[in-house]
C-alpha cells in the first residue's frame, strides 16, 4: 500500500493528539465531527481549523493516515525539529542537535529510527549507525 502523503500542518497535528494521549479512533471520530472537546486535551490554543477543514475535504486520506501511517510531502527543518519533540520526545541540545543542513540525533531507538524514516519524504537523507537496540542519526536536507 502507498504510503499516503500530508501537508505539514496536518501531520503536526496528528502528532500533537497523539502526544496528548488520543487513540487513533478517537482522534479521527474527533477531527470528522469537529469536536474540540476532545482535541483539547493537545492544547486549548492550537488552532485545529485547518485539519478539520483538510479532513472535510480528504476523510479517506486522513483516516488511513490516522490508521495505516503517513509521510510528510515536505518537512522544513523546524518542522523536523518539533516532529523529533512532539512525536519522539526528543529534547534539543540534549538528544539531538541542529546543524545547517539538518539534524544530529544522539542516540534514538531502531524502531523510532525506522519510523521517522518512513514519515520522512524524499528531502531528506537519513544515515544511521546502529549499535544494538538503538541507533545515532544523521538526518540531512538532500540538494
Amino acid at each position: 500500500m502507498k504510503a499516503t502523503k500530508l501537508p505539514m500542518p496536518a501531520g503536526m497535528r496528528i502528532e500533537q493528539a497523539r502526544a496528548a494521549g488520543l487513540e487513533d479512533e478517537t482522534l479521527f471520530q474527533a477531527l470528522k465531527n469537529k469536536d474540540l472537546s476532545l482535541l483539547n486535551a493537545a492544547g486549548k490554543e492550537l488552532d485545529w481549523e485547518y485539519l478539520f477543514s483538510y479532513t472535510e475535504q480528504h476523510e479517506e486520506q486522513i483516516k488511513s493516515a490516522i490508521f495505516y501511517g503517513y509521510q510528510f510531502k515536505f518537512l522544513t527543518i523546524n518542522g523536523l525539529r518539533n516532529l523529533l519533540e512532539t512525536r519522539f520526545a526528543l529534547i534539543e541540545e540534549k538528544d539531538f542537535k541542529l546543524t545547517n543542513t539538518g539534524v544530529t540525533i544522539l542516540e534514538m531507538s531502531v524502531e523510532d529510527a525506522k519510523e521517522l524514516e518512513h514519515v520522512l519524504d524524499g528531502h531528506w537523507l537519513v544515515s544511521r549507525q546502529v549499535s544494538g537496540s538503538f541507533a545515532n542519526l544523521k538526518v540531512s536536507l538532500l540538494k
